[in-house]
């Protein structure tokens, strides 16, 4: 019987600043990675991008970030619309941020026709099935 690998989403929240939200990010990526073999998909979701700069991933005109997925615009999911970069690390992945996060949420809190707390599963699981090849 084989059965697909289900992916494991582990988030990292706090709204006040400077309590080490990137830096716990980035070492439990990175030991996830380096003592038990995963694959890890980052996704920053700061406009000041501190996630994608520590992996040398950040771009202030980069068009295809969280931002991007945050939209849900039609036809546009984390697997085929150009998001998803590799780093300097095999196996360590990211969704990078820049300052157009900032107009993606007003954009969201403006736009009452889509549910605004699914947006991101949706673009990442297009088929409501988180099978992604990461951990």
């Amino acid at each position: 019987m084989n059965q697909e690998k289900k992916c494991k989403v582990i988030s990292i929240n706090q709204l006040k600043g400077g309590v080490g939200k990137t830096t716990t990010a980035v070492n439990l990526a990175y030991a996830l990675w380096k003592c038990h073999k995963k694959t890890v998909l980052l996704i920053d979701n700061d406009k000041q991008g501190n996630l994608s700069k520590a992996f040398g991933a950040y771009s202030p005109s980069d068009k295809y970030t969280t931002a991007t997925l945050l939209r849900n615009e039609p036809g546009v999911f984390a697997s085929n619309a150009g998001c998803v970069q590799m780093t300097s690390y095999s196996g360590l992945d990211i969704v990078t941020a820049n300052l157009d996060l900032l107009k993606a949420n007003m954009e969201i809190m403006l736009d009452m026709s889509k549910a605004q707390h699914n947006r991101l599963k949706k673009s990442l699981f297009p088929n409501n099935d988180n099978n992604m090849n990461y951990y």
